[in-house]
C-alpha cells in the first residue's frame, strides 16, 4: 500500500465520521424539538425549532440531504401535533401555527440550498480564476527567461561584432 493511498483511506474514515456525526446531531437536534412539541400544548410554534435541525443538515456535501431532513422535520412536525398536550387555542390558530412552521422548514431549506449552490459556483470560480493567474505567472516567467536568453545573445552578437572591427 502506497502512502497516498494510505491517505486516501485515512480522508475516506474522516469523512464517513464525520457524516456520522452530522447524522448523530441532526437526528439529536430533531427529537430534542419533538420532545419539547410533546412537553408543550398546541398553539405553541415550537415546530420552527426543527429550522436548526435543517440549518444543521447543510454542513453535509450531499445536495439531497438537507431535502431529507426537510422531509423528515415536517413528518416530525405532523406526529408532533398528535403527541401534544389539548390547549383552548382555537384549531385554526393550532393549524396556522404548524403551517407556518411547515412553511419556515421548506423556505429554510430552499433558500440555504440556493446559498449553497451559490458558493458552490463562486468556488469553481475561485478555483478558475486561480488556475488563470498560475497560467499567467508560468507565461511571464517564460517571458523573464526569454528577455533574459535575448539580451545574452545580444550580448554575444554585439562583442563578436567588436571582436571582428577591433581585428
Amino acid at each position: 500500500m502506497t502512502i497516498s493511498d494510505h491517505q486516501d483511506e485515512n480522508k475516506l474514515d474522516w469523512v464517513s465520521s464525520s457524516q456520522s456525526r452530522l447524522h448523530i446531531t441532526c437526528g439529536l437536534l430533531a427529537v430534542v424539538v419533538l420532545i419539547a412539541d410533546f412537553l408543550t400544548p398546541l398553539g405553541v410554534a415550537t415546530g420552527v425549532a426543527y429550522i436548526v435541525v435543517v440549518l444543521v443538515s447543510l454542513r453535509s456535501p450531499q445536495k439531497q440531504y438537507t431535502v431529507v431532513v426537510a422531509i423528515i422535520c415536517t413528518v416530525l412536525l405532523v406526529i408532533g401535533y398528535y403527541g401534544s398536550p389539548k390547549s383552548e387555542i382555537p384549531a385554526y390558530q393550532i393549524y396556522t401555527n404548524r403551517a407556518l412552521s411547515i412553511l419556515a422548514i421548506w423556505v429554510t431549506a430552499i433558500l440555504a440550498m440556493i446559498q449553497r449552490e451559490k458558493n458552490n459556483l463562486l468556488h469553481k470560480e475561485r478555483l478558475r480564476i486561480m488556475e488563470s493567474m498560475r497560467e499567467i505567472e508560468m507565461q511571464e516567467e517564460k517571458l523573464k527567461v526569454l528577455r533574459a536568453t535575448m539580451h545574452t545573445v545580444q550580448d554575444i552578437t554585439g562583442n563578436f561584432l567588436n571582436n571582428l572591427q577591433g581585428s
